[in-house]
């Protein structure tokens, strides 16, 4: 409100007093003033509630309501009390009656005849006040309009996304925590590591930028659209039909299956894993996330729907409890080496053992596929193994049985295997030749770690044997195979268990039989499980088998 806005009332039953007072005070100040008149209590007490009024000058004595009986009402009533009222009077003039004016409210009280100096300095000292007051709330206003403005940029700020101009994960946090039933369709771009890792990470982002403005084109009306993180991006839709989302997520996949993204030149063919559900918390931004990573195990490019029996789900329960079991099982000695023979071909007879870790819980016998992933979760894969080591060669000590163990890739970065294979082969006894160190053909083929092979060449050097395990599933480097002069190969059971009836089988497996031979290796064959099998392996030449129908894994070593 500005000083030139200033509404003034006046209020006296003779008409010839209120155009007085309005003349001084038209004469006498620099201010525009829109005067108000009233000749009675009742049409001032109406002015005052229907117009903005800043003054009001006041005559007491009036028919009907007098001014004390105006300003009663005027200092009772919320949207009034604020207002200035001054007395001008020309009969009540003693100081008794003054002090009532002031007791009611009033800020000045003047009486009749008009002092017309005094009177107009009590104005202008009004209209400055004013003045002053307007000039500091117009301040307040603007400091509160740059607030506002500032406000709005930084919430548009935290839920914006600064590389496409979508909303963000925070508005997506927003938005589904209101408990409001909606359905929320998460897209992740498949191997989008691929294009970051062979074009850098400029494509990248360029990449992501489109494909958040083709996704743009296909938002509609009733939904939003979101990057909600790295290569992510959401759809939220304001009901809880499953059905559309899954249709809309169809669409889309048709749109990227048809058309390629061109960034410089360069064709990008995206694909999506896609994952729905929905719901009125934050909990529906786990569910999805949880169905997109059980659809992952069978490939990408696909879409599904959130089901309470999540496999992957399951998982992370059972990984959870074990993590908080395992760590006092194994500190309390519940793991146990378990044997399974492996018997040479050639004489029928058992030649060897696999050393399998086992967990013993309440009498029940706990497999590896059950704690391996929780203990490699919380790093306790290497005790495993110096527990496997430790027990297994105990039991074998003063003997001179063969057993293989199981090494993974943790146990080669920890640096422990050659130092903690020495002092428990001296403390019991052995010779470095019956110990078989089994490990991944991924492990052996890996040129990304030197020390790793390097550990393995000197194990070789004191003796120990190495198999390689599952072979025939990784990508085999064979200039590699023939450098560490591995003792066995042991085929990958999938090879195995069908090869009495399955022709490919038996072509892979005859392969690799010819190649063990060309290198000097034995031939293991995992998952022999009946007589059929047992007689095809041993007629492609498999030296050594192993499985159920050899026998069962068992705490004790059969001869």
């Amino acid at each position: 409100m500005k000083i030139e806005d200033i509404n003034l009332l006046i209020v006296d039953d003779k008409k010839a007093n209120i155009v007085t007072v309005e003349d001084i005070i038209k004469d006498g100040i620099d201010y525009k003033c829109n005067f108000y008149e009233a000749s009675n209590g009742e049409d001032a007490l109406t002015i005052a509630m229907e117009e903005k009024i800043n003054l009001i000058i006041l005559d007491i004595q009036m028919p009907g309501m007098d001014g004390f009986e105006v300003a009663k009402f005027l200092k009772s009533s919320k949207k009034t009390k604020d207002i200035p009222i001054l007395f001008l009077t020309a009969v009540f003039k003693s100081e008794e009656f003054q002090q009532r004016g002031f007791d009611m409210g009033a800020v000045d009280y003047m009486t009749k005849p008009i002092d017309e100096n005094q009177f107009l300095n009590r104005i202008n000292l009004y209209l400055k006040l004013f003045s002053r007051e307007n000039e500091l709330k117009a301040y307040k206003n603007h400091l509160q309009e740059l607030v506002d403005e500032k406000t709005k940029k930084i919430e548009n700020f935290y839920i914006t996304d600064d590389l496409t101009g979508l909303k963000n994960r925070n508005y997506l946090t927003q938005i589904i925590s209101d408990k409001k039933e909606r359905t929320l369709l998460l897209l992740n771009i498949d191997n989008f590591s691929i294009i970051n890792d062979n074009y850098g990470y400029e494509i990248g982002d360029m990449v992501l930028k489109e494909c958040g403005r083709v996704l743009s084109i296909l938002q509609a009306d009733n939904m939003d659209l979101l990057r909600v993180d790295g290569d992510e991006f959401a759809f939220i839709f304001d009901s809880e039909d499953k059905g559309f989302a899954y249709n809309f997520a169809l669409e889309i996949k048709d749109r990227f299956e048809k058309h390629k993204i061109i960034i410089n030149n360069i064709d990008f063919h995206l694909s999506f894993t896609m994952g729905i559900d929905s719901g009125d918390t934050i909990q529906v931004l786990r569910n999805v996330s949880l169905s997109i990573k059980d659809i992952r195990e069978l490939g990408k490019n696909h879409i599904n729907i959130y089901q309470p029996d999540s496999k992957y789900e399951n998982n992370q329960k059972r990984n959870i409890y074990w993590i908080n079991k395992l760590q006092n099982l194994l500190k309390t000695g519940h793991l146990t080496p378990y044997f399974q023979p492996i018997v040479d071909t050639s004489n029928n007879t058992i030649s060897k053992h696999e050393c399998l870790a086992r967990v013993i819980d309440d009498f029940e016998i706990i497999t590896p596929n059950i704690f391996i992933e929780p203990a490699k979760l919380i790093g306790l894969i290497s005790e495993i193994t110096k527990q496997m080591i430790q027990k297994s060669f105990e039991l074998i000590q003063n003997t001179d049985k063969e057993i293989s163990i199981n090494i993974v890739e943790e146990d080669l970065k920890e640096n422990f295997l050659i130092s903690f294979l020495e002092e428990k082969r001296v403390e019991y006894g052995l010779k470095a030749s019956q110990i078989v160190l089994e490990i991944l053909e991924s492990i052996s083929t890996s040129s990304s770690d030197i020390n790793k092979i390097n550990q393995l060449h000197q194990l070789k050097k004191l003796g120990y044997k190495l198999a390689i395990d599952d072979f025939g599933t990784e990508n085999s480097n064979f200039s590699r195979l023939l450098e560490l002069d591995v003792d066995y190969l042991k085929i990958d059971g999938s090879f195995i268990k069908n090869i009495d009836k399955d022709k490919n089988s038996q072509k892979i497996v005859q392969a690799i039989t010819s190649f063990a031979k060309s290198i000097g290796a034995k031939t293991i064959a995992e998952f022999v499980h009946n007589k059929e099998v047992y007689d095809k392996v041993k007629e492609y030449g498999i030296d050594f088998v192993q499985g159920y129908y050899i026998g069962k894994p068992d705490s004790k070593i059969t001869n």
